[in-house]
């Protein structure tokens, strides 16, 4: 299985290195782009490759090591002269097409309630899933909040037709807020891009990603930026797209049928994405509620 931007790196890769190990997976390095592999069970995303190998393959003990050198060539590539990962036939992944935008509504206070004793107490799940009574507020909630509220109050404004930039401090607040790859802070905006990108706001999009694009380099790190370029078209991990078809088809099964999958992507990132997502969602109907119009 292999994502849209993993597919266009290979295609056109020469040569990269090992920049990322961990036990299921690895990054590429190709110069101006990555690549993610992993086992067959990796969660699918924009940068994935799932590879024909054993689920229990562990990459850090098998002798890989950070700056392995890698080499692309008519869409196989081979990593430190042993492993060879021939994409000419590997399945291509990407999201749903998502055409029922306007059917969409956030999940009901029962849902968010039922999902509230899963979800992590470290990363920013707690913005939209609140903490348990008596819970330590963490340094990254108490950072990330008065971003997150300025960042929501400006979603109901382009949700509800007006021509508003976003709130650059707390854009830049949130980027490479929280430890991780891909920093909490990160993960939450892109959730928001691919929610905006799904309800048809690439104009919002555009000018939060110029933000990001312009802030990344002093912020975060070049994996990081990459997933958000990839949020930026619309793309974002499977269980992401999911729970936007799940809330559109207004589904009787339960939200939480889709947290383990959720859970599943990276340490807290799958929580910090979908609290991005959620919180447009939540917005976006808050404006429509009070007689907002999409915005073009």
């Amino acid at each position: 299985m292999m994502g849209p931007m993993a597919r266009r790196t290979v295609d056109r890769m020469s040569e990269g290195r090992v920049s990322a190990l961990f036990e299921r997976s690895f990054y590429v390095d190709c110069g101006d782009a990555f690549i993610c592999i992993g086992v067959p069970e990796l969660v699918p995303g924009p940068l994935t490759a799932s590879a024909d190998v054993p689920n229990g393959t562990n990459w850090m003990s098998s002798g890989l090591r950070v700056d392995t050198r890698a080499i692309g060539a008519g869409g196989i590539v081979t990593v430190g002269g042993r492993f060879r990962f021939d994409a000419r036939y590997a399945v291509d992944w990407s999201p749903p097409a998502f055409s029922r935008p306007e059917s969409v509504a956030p999940p009901p206070e029962s849902m968010l309630s039922e999902i509230r004793s899963l979800a992590p107490e470290v990363g920013l799940a707690p913005l939209v899933f609140p903490a348990r009574e008596k819970a330590v507020v963490s340094p990254v909630i108490k950072a990330a909040l008065p971003a997150h509220q300025q960042l929501k109050d400006w979603v109901r404004l382009v949700t509800g037709g007006v021509d508003a930039s976003p709130p650059l401090d707390s854009v830049c607040r949130l980027l490479g807020l929280g430890p991780g790859l891909t920093p909490s802070g990160d993960d939450y905006l892109g959730g928001m891009m691919i929610a905006l990108r799904a309800f048809g706001y690439g104009q919002a999009v555009a000018r939060l990603y110029a933000i990001i694009q312009r802030e990344t380099p002093r912020r975060t790190n070049p994996i990081s930026a990459a997933h958000l370029a990839a949020a930026r078209e619309g793309w974002g991990a499977a269980p992401l797209h999911a729970v936007l078809t799940h809330l559109a088809a207004k589904s009787d099964a339960p939200l939480s049928s889709l947290i383990p999958s959720v859970d599943r992507i990276g340490h807290t990132s799958g929580w910090d994405a979908l609290t991005g997502l959620l919180t447009v969602v939540q917005a976006r109907f808050s404006t429509a509620s009070c007689g907002g119009s999409r915005a073009a």
